[in-house]
């Protein structure tokens, strides 16, 4: 009976141990952000620091830090593309992958080469930019709720509850984005110059999500981040989902990791 007690007391033990082990281990959440009840714009801007038109755009697009509709109806996102960097200045910020996707835009609108600065609001070209809003989507209807849960772990859980049923597959696209980066330029068009940077696109992710009962949803990862050493705004998320076979975003979400 000795024996069996002890037996019991040192399970016990080891259970409680190792559950507590695994609840120290478990990712914590850290945010939560959900779109409301209309659809919330995605405006996209590709830009390099190779480009001296570039700041302007990028200044427009930094405006957004103050204003009353960032994230609650505009989802900005800044992608460096690579082109530029064979012209006097490598951009540290550029990807292969962001001037792949300006060129599946440029697609869309006919055009046979890409530029910077270059506005894509809800999917569609933007041009004469300057002295106008921001425009919103042009989506009269609501096209569903977004939700997304971030964690400790960088594992973003996204969840989409489609007002169309009858679309089945979804593309569920998202990027870290660093804040507050100023960079000085040594060559090329912007030589001597020191640019600022908001909304920078760091992570570009993309998972296909499957409509199971009412919902689709699926889990992006980004621990691949690296850090950019000389951001000095909060860092942020960007998040939105297109129709599969579309390259045109019906919904987004967004938000500082941290509240402000």
């Amino acid at each position: 009976m000795k024996f069996a007690k002890n037996r019991w007391w040192f399970f016990s033990f080891f259970t409680l141990f190792f559950l507590a082990q695994a609840a120290i281990a478990a990712p914590k959440v850290i945010r939560e952000i959900e779109s409301k009840a209309k659809p919330i714009t995605l405006v996209e801007l590709f830009t390099s620091e190779g480009c001296s038109s570039c700041p302007p755009a990028e200044a427009k697009l930094s405006q957004l830090r103050q204003s009353k509709k960032l994230w609650s109806e505009i989802v900005p996102v800044a992608y460096h593309v690579d082109y530029w960097d064979d012209l006097g200045w490598i951009d540290p910020f550029a990807q292969r992958q962001f001037t792949l996707r300006q060129k599946a835009y440029a697609r869309t609108y006919e055009r046979p080469s890409v530029y910077t600065p270059n506005f894509v609001v809800a999917g569609k070209e933007w041009r004469r930019w300057a002295n106008k809003p921001f425009p919103e989507t042009a989506l009269t209807q609501f096209p569903g709720t977004l939700k997304a849960t971030i964690y400790s772990n960088h594992q973003v859980k996204v969840k989409f509850w489609p007002a169309d049923q009858s679309i089945k597959q979804w593309k569920i696209e998202g990027t870290l984005l660093e804040n507050g980066i100023q960079s000085k330029v040594k060559s090329g068009e912007n030589n001597g110059r020191t640019l600022n940077h908001e909304f920078v696109a760091v992570n570009l992710q993309r998972r296909l999500a499957i409509l199971k009962n009412d919902s689709a949803e699926t889990t992006l990862d980004f621990s691949s981040f690296k850090e950019v050493q000389n951001a000095k705004g909060p860092k942020a998320i960007a998040l939105w989902v297109i129709p599969r076979g579309s390259l045109m975003p019906i919904q987004a979400v967004g938000g500082f990791l941290q509240e402000k």
